[in-house]
């Protein structure tokens, strides 16, 4: 079906890391299977049919070998070899990702099984929320799958640790502190009701301010806070910029490139910005982009572990 190619895989922080999978059995049903090294020959072909019909992006076989000795993948066994697999990518307790999503033959029920498996898999490891990164006219399956897109927000952009970032201010741009937190959470209310943020709870927005990830906007370092915009680490692989929100448009690049220059040098392979359909020149200047091949519908589904 659909999935993306992401960074291969790095050591992650936390308990919902690179050994998240240890000790925990999925609940697997009929012909699914935790997949085992055997097993990658297999996945390779299916991901290069996959690739050559612009249903999946490549992987590095590498990368492949690393989930599978992980876990994180599964399979479904058929007479004769593998009719399905699917990946799941775990990031932080908060987030983590459904990849590499693909069977053989439709209609059978295979594609809901693999998928409830890595769900299920997620669930029990306390995982919070879980993201697809798909196409758009493949949004109706992971739709029967309980993901929903967030409130409009639904185009992904990606940028890779190192990208371009020429616009970088910190006189202007400053790390939040808990003095600001009322006018945070105006400016919250704000966006929210003009549609342009999600909301979100105060012990998140302190969680992103203790760890020196919430940054503001005052013009000429003084006076109001004009914009805002917050980082949020999943770990060393994956950092997602949140809540962007300004009152003045010059602050806007401002702020993703003080966020992006974070990004880097906290070492984050990976940046992702969720943002509505047009909204994304502030980003694609500091080297966002949507990935290949049409894979830019961000869905997202709250899990029952959290």
């Amino acid at each position: 079906m659909m999935m993306r190619q992401r960074t291969a895989p790095a050591e992650r922080h936390g308990q919902a890391g690179d050994k998240a999978f240890k000790g925990h059995q999925p609940l697997l049903h009929g012909n699914i299977a935790v997949a085992r090294m055997d097993d990658l020959p297999a996945i390779m072909a299916l991901l290069g049919k996959g690739a050559a019909e612009g249903s999946l992006v490549a992987r590095k076989e590498s990368e492949v070998a690393a989930d599978i000795r992980l876990g994180g993948a599964f399979v479904h066994r058929k007479q004769g070899g593998i009719g399905g697999m699917v990946f799941l990518s775990v990031y932080s307790a908060a987030l983590a990702e459904i990849r590499s999503f693909y069977v053989d033959e439709k209609g059978n029920g295979t594609g809901r099984a693999l998928v409830e498996a890595a769900l299920g898999t997620a669930e029990k490891l306390g995982i919070r929320e879980a993201l697809a990164i798909t196409k758009q006219e493949n949004e109706g399956v992971f739709s029967r799958f309980g993901f929903g897109k967030r409130s409009g927000f639904q185009t992904a952009l990606f940028r890779k640790k190192g990208a371009c970032n020429d616009i970088y201010d910190r006189e202007q741009v400053q790390n939040a502190t808990l003095q600001d937190m009322g006018d945070l959470l105006q400016l919250m209310d704000r966006g929210e009701t003009e549609g342009k943020l999600i909301p979100r709870s105060r012990g998140e927005i302190l969680a992103d301010m203790r760890s020196g990830n919430a940054f503001v906007y005052r013009q000429h370092g003084i006076g109001e806070i004009l914009g805002m915009a917050f980082l949020s680490v999943y770990s060393n692989r994956l950092a997602e910029i949140r809540n962007l929100y300004v009152r003045v448009q010059e602050a806007e690049s401002l702020l993703v490139g003080n966020l992006a220059w974070r990004g880097d040098l906290l070492g984050v392979n990976e940046i992702m910005a969720i943002v509505k359909n047009g909204n994304g020149l502030a980003f694609m200047g500091q080297g966002f982009a949507q990935e290949l091949h049409g894979f830019r519908i961000a869905m997202f589904r709250e899990l029952q572990g959290g």
